[in-house]
């Protein structure tokens, strides 16, 4: 904003102190350095931001309005106390959705003395606080040391009505604790508030007696909104009435529900907002943590890390996002991320996500599916006992097992990103990129048999699983498979099954760690085929792997399965006395030598090419290839 800036005369006091104008009613360091020195706090200004009566040509104008300004100028010059009057840039307050300028303004508020804040950092101390990357506890200790008294009154008329009642003849102030005591102290204006809720204007029209006599009003100030969110724990449960005895059959006490299992909010201004007042509120009322667990998340930002706007154009609405990308991909999203991190939300994160995982499901889902029905498959059949499939089928299973177990844990830890991450790396990997890829031929199969049985019964087992272990992020997707795959005898909805219990006698260790080594054989050599810009298609010769007794297992094993899937013709296991499977190499940068080495290029190629290098020496010729005038080189592996 551009202002300008009325300066006073600047007078020297024989003690050598300036004297400068100071406003004590109209901002915070006028504020306080006018408690230092004992002046006046004058508030100008009505609610509206315009001068008072009794502030002659001013009393009506509007502080804000240009006008103003000049008229106060043109008093100051009349008076001969101006100096200068500057047009400059500063930064300056504004409302964050009208954009108006904002003016402050002294007014008289209602405080909590915090002196006890010392027992609501031994309650903040019961309370795990999540995740831990974020630090939270330390946080709201912090915030805890250093806030002040916390002011609780607001100058609106929506919001919870304070319960404060002040004397019109002694300015004596009494809090009323419950609807029923104001209905006994009342001395007028029950009739009209009863049947209403404890809000404005109703509220207003109660008067109490004082005990000097005179007649008591409320306050027009509403309260801070963080006190109905610290409450909550307190007045949802019923604080008032269900803790007495004689309660009626089924309904249960307060404390039976009490304290909570788990709250989440964004973290960023939370710490001195309702984390605080949920803590400080219980501390309070029962002295104990309102809850066990808190977990805190960053924000929402756009796709581009920017904060979302309307005026900016990036925000998304949730309906719009929701027919567009689906709602079950925004709650994966959601899921997946890392609390302590914001989350880039947008289309185009969204389609990353679908083709991450929902897609891969569906088309596993849609594969059964479509093979499932010309076959006829009946999920009732005897089932093909475990033990006598394939390895295969047996190595699905028991990693679904394990993610079973993986994702109860990560649940009991709200840990929900981590069970994000497994699923899908189950869903595209195993399942997807393994299981129906390399099995598709049983299912191609014509004729009926056990083996095409085991590998349905199989499948259908994962699938099924899978629409349970996935229900509480993916609510719709997994009632929409659930819905065709399940049984008449089987639940009606997949959200009245019982989260999935791993089967310990279906987990084989040794078979799910064999394919564990499988999997990384598998993508180290691809990784080399891409290194050396061999594709699949091209048969070789050998691959090489380095020493370790379970790879040794593992390809003795599953070597028809690595050959099969690197186009390659034999496996060898060095030995240990072999040396190491890597050795360095230098190699030109020809486009940065050819400038310098001219003619010598291709010697020194060849001189390169020469060198016998070990890890050792890598330096020194390094040094040697300097020396011969390569000042273009790189450092290769191979």
């Amino acid at each position: 904003r551009r202002s300008k800036v009325i300066t006073a005369d600047f007078v020297t006091l024989d003690t050598g102190t300036g004297i400068v104008h100071i406003a004590p009613g109209c901002g915070q360091e006028d504020f306080q350095l006018g408690r230092e020195h004992g002046l006046p706090p004058i508030a100008p200004l009505d609610e509206a931001g315009a001068f008072l009566p009794g502030f002659g040509e001013l009393s009506g104008k509007s502080a804000s309005d240009a006008a103003t300004t000049e008229l106060i100028i043109e008093q100051l010059k009349s008076k001969n106390l101006l100096f200068a009057t500057e047009l400059y840039s500063h930064s300056y307050p504004h409302c964050w959705r009208c954009k108006m300028e904002l003016l402050f303004r002294l007014v008289d508020e209602w405080f909590i003395d915090m002196k006890w804040r010392g027992e609501i950092m031994d309650v903040t101390r019961q309370v795990r606080f999540l995740p831990e990357a974020i630090n939270g506890m330390a946080r709201e200790l912090k915030w805890l040391e250093q806030m002040r008294d916390w002011m609780i009154s607001k100058k609106r008329f929506w919001g919870l009505a304070l319960p404060i009642w002040v004397c019109e003849n002694c300015s004596t102030f009494d809090v009323i604790g419950s609807r029923e005591e104001l209905r006994t102290r009342a001395v007028e204006g029950w009739d009209q508030f009863e049947g209403h809720t404890p809000h404005r204007p109703w509220v207003d029209l109660v008067k109490i007696r004082c005990q000097c006599g005179g007649k008591m009003s409320r306050i027009p100030d509403v309260g801070n909104p963080w006190l109905d969110a610290g409450i909550v724990p307190y007045s949802t449960m019923g604080y008032n009435y269900r803790g007495k005895e004689n309660l009626p059959p089924g309904v249960p006490r307060w404390d039976e529900w009490f304290p909570a299992d788990f709250i989440t909010e964004s973290f960023p201004g939370q710490f001195r907002n309702w984390f605080y007042a949920i803590l400080a509120m219980s501390t309070m009322m029962e002295g104990r943590p309102p809850f066990k667990t808190l977990l805190g998340h960053a924000t929402v930002r756009d796709e581009r890390g920017d904060i979302m706007s309307k005026s900016k154009g990036n925000a998304i609405e949730f309906n719009e996002a929701a027919d567009k990308m689906g709602a079950d991909v925004m709650r994966w999203l959601y899921a997946r991320t890392n609390p302590a991190q914001n989350i880039n939300f947008g289309y185009g994160p969204a389609n990353e996500i679908r083709a991450k995982f929902h897609l891969k499901l569906w088309n596993s889902y849609a594969f059964f599916v479509n093979y499932a029905r010309l076959d006829r498959f009946d999920p009732d059949e005897t089932p093909i006992p475990v033990n006598d499939r394939q390895d295969i089928d047996r190595w699905i299973l028991s990693d679904l097992q394990l993610l079973i177990r993986y994702a109860r844990k990560a649940f009991e830890e709200y840990d929900l990103m981590r069970y994000c991450l497994e699923v899908e790396r189950f869903v595209a990997d195993k399942l997807s990129n393994w299981y129906i890829r390399r099995n598709r031929r049983r299912f191609w199969k014509s004729e009926q048999g056990s083996d095409k049985s085991a590998a349905y019964q199989t499948l259908y087992e994962v699938l099924t699983t899978l629409c349970r272990l996935i229900a509480p992020v993916v609510p719709f997707l997994a009632e929409t498979m659930w819905q065709n795959l399940r049984r008449e005898t089987d639940p009606e909805s997949v959200h009245l099954c019982d989260f999935p219990s791993a089967t310990e006698s279906l987990i084989d260790q040794q078979l799910s760690a064999d394919m564990e080594v499988l999997f990384k054989l598998v993508t180290l050599g691809s990784a080399a085929r891409n290194e050396a810009k061999i594709k699949v298609r091209q048969p070789l010769a050998e691959m090489r792997v380095g020493p370790a007794a379970e790879v040794q297992a593992v390809v003795d094993r599953f070597g028809a399965q690595i050959l099969d899937e690197l186009n390659i013709r034999r496996i060898q296991v060095t030995s240990d006395g072999s040396g190491p499977m890597r050795r360095p190499r230098l190699l030109l940068v020809k486009k940065n030598a050819a400038p310098k080495l001219g003619a010598r290029l291709k010697a020194v190629e060849d001189e390169l090419a020469a060198l016998a290098i070990d890890r050792d020496s890598l330096a020194r010729q390094i040094a040697r290839a300097y020396r011969l005038g390569a000042h273009g080189f790189a450092t290769g592996m191979v």
